[in-house]
């Protein structure tokens, strides 16, 4: 009789088994992001309202004015401005505010999408594992540990439910890298999949072009574009060519640019001298935070080296969105101000890199009992969550579980409901249609509606191209966050002030005297133009009597 510990199940058993396990980690992931979303709404008076990250809230801000008859632009009434990052996200915001909901629930239908586009990535992390790396489909040990490691990433988690298009960029990530080995080590025709596959993450990011690039010079490199399979690969090439040379015809012809706004914002006028040094020291902190899951991955793609590697082209892609991030300058959420680990540029990658942690599992316990490797392997795969997650012990430890568990609310969580609550305030004392000086770009453009003016210049095209300011150093850089023009700003003379923190930098020897001399009042956090015909009654209290005299 064969030892129980050794013998293998029969397949049909070990299916059944495999199909539990993979839905206890999609259970696990549906209630603890069920438990984000409710968690990361609040109250404004009696009101239950869902915000999505305000980066996100801009998109929504331009697909309901789609929606509304406006055109793609930002604020209604003004001139199309690419102001998103993220087309394609954009596009699928547009039918997401055509449900039948109110404003205050329309961002939960991005946040339940979200989430399952992350139990997609988790499903076909399994799938790519079980197809292409040895010894991960004899076991449900061989996948389950990347699997478990992609949905308990809490900043791939974070950002995918708030509402960015990360979930999306992670999916189509390992899709490419699946049918890529498909077609080199499978000999598969999947050329056609691959790159419709491209054109989608093209047109989710245009920053996506370098995983085209990686994943398709990886293919030609290996012989994937073979002579008879021209006829499907070339179709596949018109099919990319169609969506980069559309959508950027599409660009030139409706915003009268050959890139966003935003590229202007962030790069094009900004120095390397910024960028790389604060993209160089976020690196730093990234790896520091991943240093145990670094080591296992260097690991990983080490014994996976060879001539038909598995592991190199994971780790491409992991090193050059490292590599892109640094160029940038990184993200404007990053810590130690904003206390997530991973920004977006990178965290929809790791995936990837779980996948290259797993392999490394099978080779190390391929070959071991059954027994022993499933408890070799859970005890593993719950280390490698506590290391990605920086739940050991530690300064950071005690706000990451807090952040882990549901525990605490963001601060920025609490920054959203602040802002709808001053703008709130705000509409109760000047009517739609108003011009309003902003620099939350997105929260403000999706409940109101004013007429708004970007501060910041996501949605400015003459700020977008302003130098950065004299006061910002390689110190205080943040990308996005760096250019002003308050006097230009000024100069339209805005109905309201929503925002304006940036009274220094007027050209003037005493701004806030100089602002009442232009006709504004404060009221409380607000400047009000005292011959707006936006102003409602009572929007500026008269003045307090004089006291009588003696």
């Amino acid at each position: 009789m064969p030892d129980p510990a050794i013998a293998e199940p029969p397949p049909s058993a070990r299916a059944g088994a495999e199909r539990r396990a993979l839905a206890v980690v999609l259970v696990a992931l549906a209630l603890w992001g069920g438990v984000f979303i409710v968690r990361t709404s609040f109250l404004v008076g009696e009101e239950r309202v869902f915000v999505l990250f305000d980066d996100a809230m801009i998109s929504m801000a331009y697909a309901r004015n789609v929606l509304r008859g406006e055109g793609l632009v930002w604020t209604p009434g003004s001139e199309p401005v690419e102001g998103f990052t993220n087309p394609l996200w954009t596009a699928l915001m547009i039918p997401a505010n055509a449900v039948p909901l109110a404003d205050r629930h329309v961002s939960a239908v991005i946040q339940v999408l979200g989430l399952l586009l992350m139990a997609a990535t988790v499903w076909r992390v399994r799938s790519l594992l079980r197809a292409h790396f040895p010894g991960a489909a004899a076991s449900t040990a061989g996948w389950l540990p990347a699997a478990v490691l992609t949905a308990s990433y809490y900043p791939l988690a974070y950002w995918s439910i708030i509402g960015m298009e990360t979930p999306l960029q992670a999916l189509l990530a390992v899709l490419a890298v699946h049918l890529a080995y498909d077609v080199v080590f499978s000999g598969r025709d999947r050329h056609l999949a691959l790159f419709v596959v491209f054109a989608l993450a093209y047109l989710v990011r245009m920053d996506m072009a370098i995983l085209v690039a990686v994943v398709g010079g990886w293919v030609a490199v290996h012989g994937g574009f073979r002579r008879r399979a021209m006829r499907r690969w070339l179709a596949g090439a018109a099919v990319l060519a169609a969506a980069v040379g559309g959508y950027q015809l599409f660009r030139l012809l409706y915003f009268g640019e050959w890139l966003p706004n935003t590229y202007h914002l962030k790069i094009g006028e900004v120095p390397l001298g910024l960028r790389l040094p604060r993209g160089a020291r976020q690196l730093g902190r990234f790896l520091l935070d991943h240093a145990a899951i670094a080591v296992v991955f260097v690991a990983g793609v080490a014994a996976g080296a060879g001539r038909r590697s598995r592991t190199l082209l994971p780790a491409l892609l992991v090193l050059s969105y490292l590599a892109y991030s640094v160029w940038v300058g990184a993200d404007a959420w990053e810590p130690p101000e904003f206390e997530l680990w991973a920004n977006r540029f990178v965290a929809f990658v790791l995936p990837l890199a779980f996948v290259v942690v797993g392999d490394l599992l099978n080779r190390l316990t391929g070959a071991w009992a059954p027994a022993r490797r499933r408890a070799a392997t859970a005890a593993a795969t719950a280390a490698l969550v506590m290391a990605a997650n920086g739940l050991w012990p530690s300064s950071s430890a005690a706000a990451r579980w807090n952040l882990f568990v549901h525990a605490d609310y963001r601060e920025e969580i609490g920054s959203h409901a602040l802002v709808l609550s001053r703008l709130r305030d705000l509409q109760g004392r000047v009517g739609p249609g108003a011009r309003v000086a902003t620099y939350w770009a997105g929260i403000p453009a999706f409940f109101a509606d004013y007429r708004l003016i970007d501060a910041y210049g996501y949605n400015d095209p003459h700020i977008a191209r302003r130098p950065v300011r004299a006061d910002v150093t390689t110190d205080n850089y943040v990308p996005g966050h760096s250019k002003a023009d308050p006097a230009y700003v000024l100069a339209q003379r805005p109905d309201a002030f929503f925002q304006f923190w940036d009274f220094d930098a007027l050209p003037v020897a005493r701004p806030r005297h100089h602002m009442r001399r232009l006709g504004y009042a404060l009221v409380g956090e607000f400047w009000l133009r005292r011959d707006s015909p936006y102003l409602l009654p009572g929007a500026i209290p008269p003045p307090p009597p004089a006291p009588p005299r003696p």
